[in-house]
Protein backbone atom coordinates (compact mmCIF):
# COMPACT_ATOMS: atom_id res chain seq x y z
CA UNK A 1 0.00 0.00 0.00
CA UNK A 2 1.45 3.34 -1.18
CA UNK A 3 0.83 5.65 2.50
CA UNK A 4 1.87 8.51 0.02
CA UNK A 5 -1.73 8.15 -2.00
CA UNK A 6 -2.91 9.51 2.06
CA UNK A 7 -0.91 12.21 3.02
CA UNK A 8 -3.66 15.20 1.74
CA UNK A 9 -6.35 13.46 3.76
CA UNK A 10 -4.09 12.52 6.50
CA UNK A 11 -3.38 16.16 6.77
CA UNK A 12 -7.07 16.91 7.22
CA UNK A 13 -7.33 14.35 9.22
CA UNK A 14 -4.61 15.78 11.41
CA UNK A 15 -6.57 19.23 11.58
CA UNK A 16 -9.59 17.97 12.54
CA UNK A 17 -8.12 16.31 15.17
CA UNK A 18 -7.66 19.30 16.68
CA UNK A 19 -11.02 20.60 17.09
CA UNK A 20 -10.71 17.74 20.62
CA UNK A 21 -8.29 20.20 22.09
CA UNK A 22 -10.64 23.07 21.87
CA UNK A 23 -12.68 23.85 24.36
CA UNK A 24 -15.50 26.08 23.98
CA UNK A 25 -17.97 26.98 26.89
CA UNK A 26 -21.52 27.63 25.27
CA UNK A 27 -23.87 29.33 27.99
CA UNK A 28 -25.24 25.52 29.13
CA UNK A 29 -21.71 24.47 29.58
CA UNK A 30 -20.51 27.28 31.27
CA UNK A 31 -23.55 27.78 33.53
CA UNK A 32 -23.39 23.83 34.25
CA UNK A 33 -19.62 23.88 35.07
CA UNK A 34 -20.09 27.38 37.40
CA UNK A 35 -22.87 25.71 39.14
CA UNK A 36 -21.08 22.62 39.90
CA UNK A 37 -18.61 24.20 41.40
CA UNK A 38 -20.49 25.66 43.78
CA UNK A 39 -21.73 23.32 45.02
CA UNK A 40 -18.56 22.21 45.85
CA UNK A 41 -17.43 25.58 47.79
CA UNK A 42 -21.62 25.22 49.72
CA UNK A 43 -20.54 21.60 50.49
CA UNK A 44 -17.28 22.53 52.28
CA UNK A 45 -19.65 25.53 54.30
CA UNK A 46 -22.39 24.39 54.83
CA UNK A 47 -23.66 21.58 57.54
CA UNK A 48 -24.83 19.42 55.13
CA UNK A 49 -23.14 18.25 51.87
CA UNK A 50 -24.67 20.20 48.82
CA UNK A 51 -25.31 17.54 45.95
CA UNK A 52 -25.94 17.55 41.82
CA UNK A 53 -26.91 16.30 38.90
CA UNK A 54 -24.89 16.76 35.25
CA UNK A 55 -27.87 15.38 32.90
CA UNK A 56 -27.21 15.01 29.35
CA UNK A 57 -27.66 12.72 26.33
CA UNK A 58 -24.60 11.40 25.09
CA UNK A 59 -22.26 13.74 23.19
CA UNK A 60 -23.66 16.78 24.46
CA UNK A 61 -20.63 17.55 26.62
CA UNK A 62 -20.92 15.47 30.20
CA UNK A 63 -17.78 13.89 29.90
CA UNK A 64 -15.88 17.23 29.35
CA UNK A 65 -17.04 19.15 32.62
CA UNK A 66 -16.11 15.97 34.19
CA UNK A 67 -12.24 16.70 32.77
CA UNK A 68 -12.63 20.12 33.34
CA UNK A 69 -13.42 20.17 37.42
CA UNK A 70 -10.59 17.08 37.69
CA UNK A 71 -7.91 19.41 35.40
CA UNK A 72 -9.39 22.41 38.36
CA UNK A 73 -8.67 19.61 41.15
CA UNK A 74 -5.82 17.81 40.80
CA UNK A 75 -3.88 15.40 43.03
CA UNK A 76 -0.96 16.46 45.49
CA UNK A 77 1.51 14.49 47.49
CA UNK A 78 2.97 16.15 50.73
CA UNK A 79 5.43 14.35 52.74
CA UNK A 80 4.64 14.72 56.12
CA UNK A 81 7.07 13.59 59.18
CA UNK A 82 5.08 9.90 59.59
CA UNK A 83 4.05 9.45 55.91
CA UNK A 84 3.25 10.87 52.52
CA UNK A 85 0.12 11.95 52.16
CA UNK A 86 -1.43 11.91 48.34
CA UNK A 87 -4.36 14.75 48.50
CA UNK A 88 -7.33 13.98 45.92
CA UNK A 89 -10.03 16.78 45.94
CA UNK A 90 -11.72 15.26 43.37
CA UNK A 91 -11.94 11.43 41.34
CA UNK A 92 -14.25 10.71 39.11
CA UNK A 93 -15.90 6.75 39.63
CA UNK A 94 -18.42 5.11 37.10
CA UNK A 95 -21.55 2.96 38.47
CA UNK A 96 -21.11 -0.30 36.77
CA UNK A 97 -23.26 -2.32 35.22
CA UNK A 98 -24.90 -4.75 36.35
CA UNK A 99 -25.08 -2.64 39.84
CA UNK A 100 -23.33 -3.74 42.86
CA UNK A 101 -22.83 -1.80 45.85
CA UNK A 102 -19.90 -3.73 46.45
CA UNK A 103 -18.77 -2.84 43.33
CA UNK A 104 -19.52 0.65 43.41
CA UNK A 105 -17.62 1.02 46.60
CA UNK A 106 -14.39 -1.19 45.14
CA UNK A 107 -14.35 1.23 42.14
CA UNK A 108 -14.41 4.66 44.32
CA UNK A 109 -11.70 2.85 46.69
CA UNK A 110 -9.48 2.53 43.99
CA UNK A 111 -9.73 5.92 43.16
CA UNK A 112 -8.69 7.02 46.44
CA UNK A 113 -5.51 4.39 46.18
CA UNK A 114 -6.91 1.62 48.51
CA UNK A 115 -4.36 -0.98 47.92
CA UNK A 116 -6.87 -3.55 48.90
CA UNK A 117 -10.23 -1.92 47.19
CA UNK A 118 -11.47 -5.17 46.27
CA UNK A 119 -11.31 -6.81 49.95
CA UNK A 120 -13.95 -6.43 52.20
CA UNK A 121 -17.77 -6.03 53.20
CA UNK A 122 -20.01 -3.28 52.02
CA UNK A 123 -19.62 -2.11 55.15
CA UNK A 124 -16.31 -2.21 56.08
CA UNK A 125 -15.64 0.03 52.27
CA UNK A 126 -18.17 2.00 53.29
CA UNK A 127 -16.08 2.85 56.62
CA UNK A 128 -12.50 2.58 54.59
CA UNK A 129 -14.27 5.22 51.84
CA UNK A 130 -15.87 7.97 54.59
CA UNK A 131 -11.89 7.71 56.28
CA UNK A 132 -10.18 7.66 52.86
CA UNK A 133 -12.40 11.14 51.52
CA UNK A 134 -11.29 12.45 55.16
CA UNK A 135 -7.74 12.21 54.77
CA UNK A 136 -7.53 12.78 51.21
CA UNK A 137 -9.50 15.90 51.31
CA UNK A 138 -11.96 15.09 48.55
CA UNK A 139 -13.94 18.15 47.45
CA UNK A 140 -16.22 16.38 44.98
CA UNK A 141 -17.11 13.06 44.07
CA UNK A 142 -17.85 12.93 39.77
CA UNK A 143 -20.15 9.61 39.54
CA UNK A 144 -20.56 8.55 35.96
CA UNK A 145 -23.45 6.07 34.28
CA UNK A 146 -25.61 6.61 37.11
CA UNK A 147 -28.49 5.32 34.85
CA UNK A 148 -27.08 1.76 35.42
CA UNK A 149 -28.85 2.42 39.16
CA UNK A 150 -32.22 2.18 37.17
CA UNK A 151 -31.68 -1.01 34.97
CA UNK A 152 -35.21 -2.83 35.74
CA UNK A 153 -34.35 -4.80 33.39
CA UNK A 154 -33.05 -8.00 35.21
CA UNK A 155 -34.52 -9.94 37.45
CA UNK A 156 -33.98 -9.00 40.84
CA UNK A 157 -32.32 -5.50 40.06
CA UNK A 158 -35.22 -3.19 41.38
CA UNK A 159 -34.30 -4.62 45.23
CA UNK A 160 -30.49 -3.61 44.32
CA UNK A 161 -31.41 -0.52 42.87
CA UNK A 162 -33.51 0.48 45.96
CA UNK A 163 -30.32 -0.27 48.01
CA UNK A 164 -27.48 1.05 46.16
CA UNK A 165 -29.95 4.51 46.26
CA UNK A 166 -29.76 4.36 50.23
CA UNK A 167 -25.73 3.74 50.09
CA UNK A 168 -25.27 6.36 48.31
CA UNK A 169 -27.55 8.79 50.44
CA UNK A 170 -26.02 7.12 53.38
CA UNK A 171 -22.18 7.79 51.77
CA UNK A 172 -22.97 11.48 50.89
CA UNK A 173 -24.75 11.94 55.10
CA UNK A 174 -21.61 10.63 56.42
CA UNK A 175 -19.11 12.05 54.48
CA UNK A 176 -20.09 15.60 53.77
CA UNK A 177 -18.59 15.39 51.10
CA UNK A 178 -20.10 17.01 47.16
CA UNK A 179 -21.39 14.24 45.01
CA UNK A 180 -22.48 14.94 41.09
CA UNK A 181 -24.55 12.50 40.18
CA UNK A 182 -23.87 11.78 36.20
CA UNK A 183 -26.43 10.63 33.70
CA UNK A 184 -29.17 10.60 30.85
CA UNK A 185 -32.20 12.82 31.45
CA UNK A 186 -34.31 10.11 32.44
CA UNK A 187 -31.71 9.55 35.72
CA UNK A 188 -33.75 12.49 37.33
CA UNK A 189 -37.12 11.22 37.55
CA UNK A 190 -35.79 7.62 38.92
CA UNK A 191 -33.93 9.91 42.01
CA UNK A 192 -37.86 12.11 42.33
CA UNK A 193 -39.89 8.62 42.25
CA UNK A 194 -39.49 8.34 46.17
CA UNK A 195 -39.90 11.33 48.50
CA UNK A 196 -38.82 8.69 51.39
CA UNK A 197 -35.38 8.33 50.28
CA UNK A 198 -34.71 12.34 50.52
CA UNK A 199 -32.32 12.28 47.34
CA UNK A 200 -34.17 15.09 45.74
CA UNK A 201 -33.31 17.35 48.38
CA UNK A 202 -29.71 15.85 48.29
CA UNK A 203 -29.47 16.56 44.40
CA UNK A 204 -31.42 19.60 44.06
CA UNK A 205 -29.08 20.92 41.75
CA UNK A 206 -30.18 20.02 38.08
CA UNK A 207 -27.60 20.94 35.34
CA UNK A 208 -28.55 19.76 31.46
CA UNK A 209 -26.79 19.69 28.45
CA UNK A 210 -29.20 20.36 25.50
CA UNK A 211 -28.03 20.21 21.39
CA UNK A 212 -27.21 23.23 20.06
CA UNK A 213 -29.98 25.26 18.03
CA UNK A 214 -29.39 26.69 14.20
CA UNK A 215 -31.48 29.85 15.17
CA UNK A 216 -32.53 31.67 12.72
CA UNK A 217 -30.56 33.68 9.93
CA UNK A 218 -32.12 37.05 11.73
CA UNK A 219 -31.22 35.55 15.31
CA UNK A 220 -28.92 32.98 15.19
CA UNK A 221 -29.03 30.24 17.59
CA UNK A 222 -25.90 29.17 20.02
CA UNK A 223 -24.59 26.88 16.78
CA UNK A 224 -23.93 29.58 15.16
CA UNK A 225 -21.86 31.85 17.78
CA UNK A 226 -20.36 27.71 18.82
CA UNK A 227 -19.29 27.36 15.26
CA UNK A 228 -17.91 30.67 14.51
CA UNK A 229 -15.84 30.49 18.06
CA UNK A 230 -14.13 27.65 17.15
CA UNK A 231 -13.58 28.73 13.46
CA UNK A 232 -11.44 31.59 15.28
CA UNK A 233 -9.95 29.23 17.98
CA UNK A 234 -8.42 26.81 15.10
Amino acid sequence: MNFEDFSNEYESIQRVSELDKVLICHPSFDFALKGILRAIVQSHSFKEPVGCMLLADGGMGKTKICETILSMFQKTQVQNVDAEITYIPAFYAEVPSPVSVSTLASNMLEKLNDPSHLAGTIASKTKRIVGYLKTCETRIILLDEVHNLLNNKVRGSERVNTIALRWLKSLVNNSGVCVCLVGVPECETIIDSDPTWQQARRFKYRFRLSSLHAGTVEKPGELYHFLTQMCSEC
